[in-house]
Formats: structure tokens, sequence, C-alpha cells
């Protein structure tokens, strides 16, 4: 009996008019998005760090999507967070135009993604200098989990400000200019002593998206 050929996963395209993707991915990102939230909320760190992780994984695959667009290279095979990172400050990638704005924020990225190496799959060891035990580790995530917050949400308000500057969206982008990561943004200024930004009430904001319709990879 022959093997079964996997074929490669690859990020799939929104095509406005063709498709839809971009409808279909924000929802997706936004319930990710509230999921994450609760599970930080309800002290669930390293559900909330694998959900950042993933969150992270498609908008970076979204932006090397982008980029190959505009150097003829398609299309995106799903990979690592270090491996995207990578790839985003290589040499081909550099040579777009908005490629040097981009760069802190992609460093970040690959930054964090070394403390959710060391969260996921450290917990249960003992490292030279470090013999803390499971609980102490733990509550140690609870950091990780929010700096990854902070990392999404810097990352995305670029991606989408360069994406709008060329007249296209993002997948966080609605119809009616909205986000899908008000949730993260509103949890992460409560972390810094702040309100959340002013808006519609809950029960609206609940109305406006379901009726939430993306536009954009």
């Amino acid at each position: 009996m022959s093997e079964k050929i996997n074929k490669p996963k690859v990020h799939v395209i929104s095509k406005p008019g063709e498709n839809n993707v971009g409808s279909i991915r924000f929802r997706l990102l936004r319930a990710a998005a509230e999921r994450a939230t609760e599970a930080f909320k309800k002290g669930f760190f390293l559900e909330a760090i694998t959900l950042t992780e993933s969150l992270l994984g498609t908008r970076l695959e979204s932006r090397l999507a982008w980029v190959r667009n505009q150097t003829g290279k398609l299309p995106v095979e799903f990979s690592t967070l270090r491996a995207l990172c990578d790839e985003l400050l290589g040499k081909r990638a550099s040579a777009v135009p908005d490629a040097e704005a981009f760069k802190l924020p992609i460093e970040a990225v690959r930054e964090w993604a070394n403390k959710r190496n060391e969260a996921l799959h450290e917990m249960a060891k003992l490292i030279e200098g470090d013999t803390h035990d499971f609980s102490v580790k733990y509550k140690r995530s609870r950091a990780v989990v929010m700096e990854g917050f902070k990392v999404l949400l810097a990352y995305d308000a670029l991606d989408r400000k360069v994406r709008r500057a060329a007249g296209k969206y993002t997948a966080t982008d609605d119809k009616n200019n909205g986000t899908d990561f008000g949730c993260l943004r509103d949890l992460v200024r409560l972390g810094e002593g702040l309100k959340p930004e002013r808006g519609a009430s809950a029960s609206a904001r609940s109305a406006q998206q379901a009726a939430c319709t993306g536009r954009g990879d």
C-alpha cells in the first residue's frame, strides 16, 4: 500500500468579489481573540499563549503573502513564528517599500516566540539556575500572555495602516472600519490601569459584531 502524501498547508488568500475568505477569517480571528481573552481571565495562561501564537502566525503569513505577491513568489505555507520572522526580515522581503517599518514589530514577535517556547516547553523542566516549582513557573507565564497581546496589537495596527495606505485591507478590518482585536486591546488597557476605549455598549457591540463582514487578507 502506498504511503499517503500529505500536502503542505498553505495560507488561503482573500479575493474580494471572488471568495468570502475575508469574512470567514475575520470571524475566526475574532473568535480566537475572544477565547484568548477569556482564557487569560480564567488563568488558563498556556491556552492563551497557544492562541496568541496562532493569531500572530496567521497575521505574519498574511504579511508574507503580501510581500511575495510583490516579489513574484507564492504561495505561503504554514510555518513556525521563528521561520516566518526570519523570512520577513530577510533580503527578499526587505526589498519591498514598507519593509523598514515592519522591522521592529517583527523582531518583537521573534523575541516573544522565544518566551513562548520557554513557557510551553519548559514548564516541567529544571534549568540550571532556575529551580522554581510549577506554581511559580506557571504564574510567570501570565506576563508572557500579556506581552504577546501587546506584540500582536502593535503589529496588527501597523499592518492595517500600511494596507489601507495601499487601498487594501487586512482580515482584521471589517467593512465598518472595526477591528476584531478590540477585546485584547481592552484587556491590555485594563492591565495598564487604563479604562477600555470609549465606544458602543457591550450589547451594542455584540449586535454590530454579528453583522461584521471582513474585506481583506
